[in-house]
C-alpha cells in the first residue's frame, strides 16, 4: 500500500515538474529526460531479450565463510 503511495506521488511530482519545464524552465528539460531515456532502454532490453527467448538468470548470493571475519 505504501509503495503503491509513493509510486503514485512520484509520478506526479515527475509530471509536475515536466509542466514547468514545458511552461518555460528549459533548463529541467535535460535532467526530466535522462530517467525517461532510461526506463526506455531497460524496457527495450526486457523486451529484446523476451523476444531473442533468452532464459532470465538467477540470481546467486554467496554467503560468506565463517573463517573470512579474521
Amino acid at each position: 500500500m505504501v509503495t503503491r503511495i509513493a509510486i503514485g506521488l512520484a509520478t506526479v511530482v515527475y509530471l509536475i515538474l515536466w509542466m514547468f519545464a514545458l511552461a518555460g524552465a528549459r533548463s529541467l528539460i535535460a535532467v526530466l529526460a535522462i530517467p525517461l531515456v532510461l526506463v526506455v532502454l531497460v524496457a527495450g532490453g526486457n523486451w529484446l531479450s523476451q523476444f531473442m527467448g533468452l532464459p532470465s538468470r538467477s540470481v546467486h548470493f554467496n554467503e560468506p565463510d565463517a573463517d573470512d571475519d579474521q
